[in-house]
């Protein structure tokens, strides 16, 4: 009777305190558990179900460690403190992301970012890292601000190699849904801010501020002047080495982009590039120490050998990106838009020259000059094609332009219509007409040591061996073109 019920009720109350116990450790296990008769057991069943489920959708919204501050009652996680830390923050965005929002029905956009965030935060969280902001395009997120996190630096440096790689495979996951491919920008900074619960007496965030946010936020624009993946400030890589020897993590590996003055910062500041996790076998010093050849010809002033250098770089690395972006560059600080054609820039600039990139555009304008000019440096090429040399620099043009991003089928129709421009346009010099050369092709045709035009006219542009029978005309894209066409 009476004894039996009280044990029952015992029981059942001991196994309720456990549950309590698992809830401030944030142990969220639901262990299925039988109804009894006593009503007053039952609601509290139910109410224990409800307090759990509460706490696991607030782990949603709230970083795990604050939540957790919360149920073991730490007064401190309920009101607004902040408190100065060392941290790293870790930013990251879409490129393209506009183009992709306008491409896509509302339905696979949820599903693409919902996908896409899913799998870069469990990156996060792998390295010991706290997603504190998401965007529509990307998130923030931040190690050592709410808990001590030891190398936080190469942490998420690695994170964000990791990041990389997941987005590679989640590009696959897209293609076979017919979806767009993602490519991601991160950039990284560390240095001191003021962290914790941020906000008013009526609404409270978890979060940092101060100068060093600032300058992280503003460096998304490295990012896009440089084309490069993943881009860390001095202070990251500084502490990134300095961890590194320490702990002897994996090595990372990191190249120079040089000083650039950011939008919205006074005094310029030197970046760096996390390079991607290496391919077995595959060594990337030699592409790396390329380019700091290149970078520090250019940042000496000495631009006729940087123009040399970075086009070798791409001569054998035709899709590196910051490459590509230091190429632009030297070719306007040569005031040439063909590729190595730089000869007649001066071989040093001037005592005020100081290597430093100004970013002054915003980030889609930047890379549309970027496109602009790379498809300058092919029209340019063009113009120049004759002989093997000449189709060389033109292959190279296209390669670089494939390597920015444009698809081989773009660059191909953009080159034919280049070539179908040149052919409405140009013309046969007198310089060609008096040449040896013409000279040999007259006698040749003819037959006649010294043939009229009109003589020529028959032999050069009627029958089945005219001039250019063999060749497609670029304007109509019929056989048989115009003299002007097979000149070198």
């Amino acid at each position: 009777g009476y004894m039996g019920f009280g044990l029952q009720v015992r029981r059942r109350l001991s196994v309720y305190a456990m549950l309590l116990r698992r809830f401030s450790d944030l142990d969220l296990r639901v262990d299925a558990a039988t109804r009894t008769r006593v009503l007053e057991l039952n609601s509290l069943q139910d109410s224990a179900s409800q307090v759990m489920t509460i706490i696991s959708a607030m782990c949603r919204f709230i970083p795990e460690s604050t939540v957790h501050a919360i149920c073991k009652g730490n007064k401190r996680a309920t009101r607004l403190h902040v408190s100065a830390r060392e941290v790293t923050l870790l930013l990251s965005s879409i490129e393209g992301f506009v183009d992709i929002v306008d491409g896509l029905a509302p339905r696979d956009l949820l599903f693409l970012i919902t996908r896409y965030t899913a799998v870069m935060h469990r990156m996060v969280e792998l390295y010991d890292g706290t997603v504190l902001e998401i965007t529509d395009d990307g998130f923030l997120a931040c190690w050592n601000g709410l808990d001590d996190v030891e190398d936080h630096a190469p942490k998420a440096c690695h994170s964000a190699t990791a990041q990389q790689n997941a987005t590679a495979m989640l590009n696959e996951e897209f293609a076979s849904l017919d979806l767009p491919q993602v490519d991601v920008q991160i950039w990284i900074h560390s240095g001191t801010v003021m962290s914790g619960n941020l906000g008013s007496d009526v609404r409270h965030k978890v979060g940092c501020m101060g100068k060093v946010v600032s300058f992280a936020r503003h460096m998304e624009s490295v990012c896009t002047e440089y084309g490069a993946g993943i881009v860390c400030s001095a202070d990251t890589y500084t502490l990134s080495m300095a961890s590194l020897s320490v702990s002897g993590s994996t090595p990372l590996l990191f190249r120079r982009l040089g000083r650039v003055q950011i939008r919205g910062e006074s005094a310029p500041a030197q970046f760096y590039q996390v390079m991607p996790e290496r391919r077995e076998g595959e060594d990337l010093q030699p592409q790396m120490q390329a380019y700091e050849q290149a970078l520090s010809a250019f940042e000496e002033g000495d631009i006729i050998a940087a123009c040399r250098l970075v086009t070798d770089l791409l001569d054998r690395w035709p899709e590196d990106r910051a490459a590509m972006s230091l190429f632009e560059k030297t070719g306007r600080c040569a005031g040439s838009t063909h590729g190595g054609a730089a000869g007649a820039a001066p071989e040093k600039k001037g005592t005020g020259w100081t290597g430093i990139v100004a970013i002054h555009d915003r980030a889609q304008e930047r890379s549309r000059q970027m496109e602009r000019f790379l498809i300058q440096q092919l029209e340019g090429a063009l113009w120049s094609e004759g002989g093997d040399v000449g189709a060389e620099v033109v292959r190279k043009a296209q390669q670089r332009l494939v390597g920015f991003g444009r698809g081989q089928d773009e660059v191909r129709a953009l080159t034919e219509e280049f070539r179908k421009q040149q052919s409405s346009h140009a013309g046969v010099s007198v310089a060609y007409v008096l040449s040896d050369g013409f000279q040999t092709l007259a006698q040749g045709r003819s037959g006649k040591a010294d043939p009229t035009f009109r003589e020529l006219e028959r032999c050069f542009f009627y029958g089945e061996a005219g001039v250019g029978s063999d060749r497609i005309c670029p304007r109509d894209g019929r056989p048989g073109c115009a003299l002007v066409d097979t000149l070198p």
